[in-house]
């Protein structure tokens, strides 16, 4: 059997998350889209932008800045 990847590890994390969940609610991404929103949103806060200014921007609240990092 064939050891998952790390980065399909990541995204299954993701794919866990309430954040992503949300965002899948909203309507306005697919599975996909979402992922790879969620991987942008991370970057962001490693870069240095604040994780709470990183989900107004998408229109969620600060409730979900632990899903960032």
């Amino acid at each position: 059997m064939n050891k998952p990847t790390v980065e399909q590890m990541v995204h299954a994390r993701i794919k866990r998350s309430d954040l992503y969940k949300s965002m899948i609610a909203c309507g306005r991404y697919d599975n996909n889209e979402v992922v790879t929103r969620i991987l942008e949103m991370r970057e962001d806060v490693r870069a240095g932008q604040d994780p709470e200014e990183v989900l107004y921007d998408e229109g969620f609240e600060p409730d979900f800045v632990f899903d960032l990092l």
